[in-house]
């Protein structure tokens, strides 16, 4: 008796994976991480020290970045300038589009004493009357009051707007 299975498939099948569901866990994820790491009383500045550094290195261990261990914000910024893991973007909107997919970004300026870095926050940008351009949101920590805000207001506006570094690796 020769017998031919038959098989029909009425829907095709997936993997299951959703592409936006999983940018958006991931954005939501940064965002987390971020406020947390903004309300977190280790970071709020004590005895004349800011703690800056140690917050965006939260931040980016979070994301597999390892490579700031133990910097200062200046070495931090000398760093992701030297490093072929980072992109520099000037384009506020590029900068904006990589946070919200979920990949690691920081702003970063070098100062004569000590530097500043704040970790770039998965949301929309904001205009600065100062700089006369959009900025993104940083979760800022250093000079108090700790928090999510825009780039104008956590870096200093007289030494002008900062770097925006891009960790390449944790691209989409």
């Amino acid at each position: 008796m020769d017998r031919k299975l038959k098989i029909s498939i009425e829907k095709p099948l997936g993997s299951g994976y959703d592409l936006e569901k999983d940018r958006e866990s991931r954005r939501k994820s940064r965002e987390a991480l971020l406020l947390k790491i903004c309300n977190d009383p280790n970071y709020r500045a004590r005895d004349g020290k800011t703690f800056c550094n140690q917050a965006v290195q939260e931040d980016a261990k979070a994301s597999g970045c390892d490579i700031f261990d133990g910097m200062l914000a200046n070495d931090m910024v000398k760093t992701a300038f030297s490093n072929e893991e980072f992109t520099v973007e000037r384009n506020i909107s590029r900068v904006i589009e990589h946070v919200e997919n979920g990949g690691f970004a920081f702003a970063g300026k070098e100062y004569h004493d000590h530097g500043h870095v704040a970790s770039i926050f998965p949301f929309a940008s904001i205009f600065s009357s100062a700089w006369d351009k959009r900025v993104p949101m940083v979760a800022h920590v250093g000079k108090p009051p700790n928090g999510v805000k825009g780039a104008n207001f956590s870096f200093s506006i007289a030494q002008g707007e900062p770097f925006y570094f891009l960790w390449k690796v944790s691209e989409v």
